[in-house]
């Protein structure tokens, strides 16, 4: 069973649509899930294809957020080697 999955969204300025591969993601213009955090993370960043700013585009676009909310991750007890 897979027990970790992580989405790539952006790859640095990396634009590519090979099958599987989609950077960057476009949920990232979709989804308030995605955006917001990555706003959060790199405001200044830009979006490789829009060049506009993370930050920008979260106070442009009429996001749903009303489901959203924060939640704290505490790793502080999980050992790097705890893999199966």
């Amino acid at each position: 069973p897979r027990t970790l999955d992580i989405d790539v969204l952006v790859f640095g300025d990396v634009i590519c649509a090979e099958d599987p591969i989609e950077l960057p993601r476009s949920e990232i213009t979709r989804q308030a899930y995605v955006l917001l955090p990555l706003a959060e993370l790199a405001p200044n960043a830009q979006h490789p294809v829009l060049g506009e700013r993370y930050v920008d585009m979260c106070s442009r676009l009429n996001l749903d957020t009303s489901g959203m909310r924060a939640v704290e991750l505490d790793l502080s007890g999980v050992s790097a080697s705890a893999a199966p």
